[in-house]
């Protein structure tokens, strides 16, 4: 420790960060007119030893001791982004838009995203709309709630780097709720999550969709979601460098070395399953999905779209939502309902009650689902009924599949509903840091009030999808018990014709002997074996046939007085039935 190794094939002496101590570098060399300059963080990297005692970091002066702090500050740096980078497990959990990192890895996430700032009481409101470049001249400005503004709520379509930064920077949102935004896709569970400033929710939203659409959403659709699309056509994935791409922290590069090696070996799907994948799995995985393309467009099938709906609310009347698709008309509904002052939400001017009023969309929105579920459900119950075919198997199939998948996310909105009811006040007093302070929640007790019947109605959805999945189940077994009934009564009737030819194959083997003599057949014609036959003939078939003789005789007799009942009518005077009256 502190003692200077020396080179054999130099005369130089070096220290321990592979310097010279009379280099100017360092200022203790009068003797050098070379101007100061500063390593590379390469050089640094490489030459990095661990620290000398104090002692010798006094003698380094005043140019030293200033070298000393910004290579530390650069390493820093490096670490902390190389750290940032590699996203795998185990790394910093959050997203904090004022890093450098943020920018590098996410700012490809972009959408031209339609922004709307409404600001109301119960007698005045004011509503401006925006896009990403008037967003952030807006925040940049004087935005300022004016002072008769109780509630301030910015919806914004679209999920867009730009426009999340900068509402994260100007109201502080937590960087795990920012992670939740950037991380989300269409598989989602719906959750709450309750941060010191604000309350942060990501609800899944299922909208039916009328006529062809590419957003389906089934349970055969491998393609739940897709990465936000560029605004600039020329920024293509080909002109970006590696490590400004999306990585989740599922990622296995962890660095930018190691990003830059997998360039010509991987390729990272932005519109699929977001992470890195070989080449040959991708076209695995296409020509799965073109195998299923006919189970997935299949024209009974119901067309859904899911989306994430992301809420954050502020103690202070702020109220922000991004909903996932860009030029959706999601909150129009709320929007109009803004406009008019009979409402409760002008009336109330509470901010809970527009984020319960958002959820009761949500919700509204899935029982349309459950009615097309429902129709669809009668249609094939109709079709089993009357004639059973494997088609309409088929259909029940994918039909209960996709309930089950409607279950799986459907409950924890139930889930996030309850929640918000029974446990606001806890969650927000578990965060309170003063013990004595009174804790106060997020949702007020007007907004608890009609949660209450947000929950009766998931309640309703789920029991139904409950209902449709053992309804389904029901009539694909009865297909295909009908389909062994069926079987049988084949069976039955090959086993009656051969009962009712037993006979005859019987006195024909008999007959037919070859062996001489033979007097039943010598001293008879051929008539002798019609005169054996016809009797045995019927005797049996009468014996076997009976239920079926009777089935029929009762068909014909309801078949004849059909017609006469059909007739008398016509003629328009009355047909005597067995009660005397018609």
């Amino acid at each position: 420790m502190g003692r200077l190794s020396e080179s054999s094939g130099s005369s130089s002496d070096v220290d321990h960060q592979g310097m010279s101590p009379k280099s100017p570098v360092y200022g203790d060399g009068p003797q050098s007119t070379r101007p100061f300059e500063f390593p590379t963080v390469s050089a640094v990297m490489d030459s990095e030893q661990p620290s000398q005692p104090s002692t010798r970091q006094s003698t380094l002066g005043p140019a030293g001791t200033r070298l000393r702090q910004v290579a530390l500050k650069v390493m820093h740096m490096q670490r902390s982004s190389t750290h940032f980078n590699k996203a795998g497990a185990g790394a910093e959990p959050g997203v904090d838009p004022r890093r450098q990192t943020a920018e590098e890895l996410y700012g490809h996430l972009r959408q031209r995203c339609d922004i709307t700032v409404i600001d109301y009481n119960s007698v005045r409101s004011s509503s401006r709309t925006l896009d990403n470049e008037g967003l952030r001249a807006y925040l940049a400005g004087d935005h300022r709630r004016p002072p008769w503004g109780r509630v301030r709520w910015i919806h914004c379509n679209g999920v867009s780097w730009d426009v999340l930064s900068a509402l994260s920077l100007e109201y502080r949102v937590h960087p795990l709720a920012l992670e939740d935004i950037l991380h989300s896709h269409a598989e989602s569970r719906s959750k709450s999550s309750y941060f010191m400033s604000h309350l942060f929710l990501r609800v899944m939203a299922h909208q039916a969709l009328i006529g062809d659409s590419d957003e389906v959403s089934g349970i055969t659709d491998l393609a739940r979601s897709s990465s936000p699309v560029e605004l600039d056509d020329d920024d293509s994935d080909e002109s970006r460098p590696a490590l400004f791409h999306f990585k989740p922290r599922s990622s296995t590069f962890s660095s930018r070395k190691d990003v830059e090696a997998a360039q010509g070996q991987a390729t990272f799907d932005t519109t699929k399953t977001q992470r890195w994948q070989h080449p040959d799995e991708d076209i695995e995985r296409r020509a799965e999905r073109a195998e299923l393309h006919v189970i997935k467009d299949d024209e009974d099938r119901t067309k859904l779209a899911m989306n994430n709906l992301f809420i954050l609310l502020w103690r202070d009347g702020t109220v922000i939502s991004i909903f996932a698709k860009p030029g959706s008309d999601f909150a129009a509904p709320i929007v109009s309902r803004l406009k008019s002052r009979d409402t409760i939400l002008r009336a109330t001017a509470d901010p809970s009650l527009l984020v319960q009023s958002m959820l009761d969309l949500v919700v509204d929105q899935a029982l349309e689902v459950i009615d097309r579920y429902h129709a669809q459900l009668t249609k094939l119950e109709a079709s089993i009924l009357i004639k059973p075919q494997m088609t309409a198997v088929r259909s029940l199939h994918i039909l209960s599949g996709d309930l089950a998948m409607r279950k799986r996310s459907l409950e924890p909105i139930k889930s996030l509903v309850f929640g918000l009811r029974r446990y606001d006040l806890d969650r927000s007093a578990a965060l309170t840091e003063d013990p004595k302070e009174p804790p106060v929640g997020f949702m007020s007790h007007k907004a608890k009030i009609y949660l209450a019947d947000v929950l009766d109605h998931m309640d309703y959805i789920l029991s139904s999808i409950d209902l449709f999945s053992t309804i389904s189940e029901n009539l694909i077994s009865y297909s295909f018990n009908m389909s062994g009934y069926l079987t049988n009564e084949t069976m039955r009737l090959l086993t009656l014709v051969t009962i009712i030819f037993m006979p005859l194959t019987l006195l024909t083997g008999y007959f037919g002997m070859n062996f001489m003599p033979f007097p039943a057949a010598d001293n008879h014609s051929d008539v002798l074996f019609w005169i054996i036959a016809l009797p045995v003939m019927s005797i049996i078939v009468p014996l076997f046939l009976w239920s079926d003789i009777r089935r029929m005789v009762h068909y014909l007799r309801k078949t004849s007085s059909a017609k006469k009942v059909s007739k008398a009518i016509k003629a328009g005077r009355t047909w005597p039935s067995r009660s005397g009256t018609l």
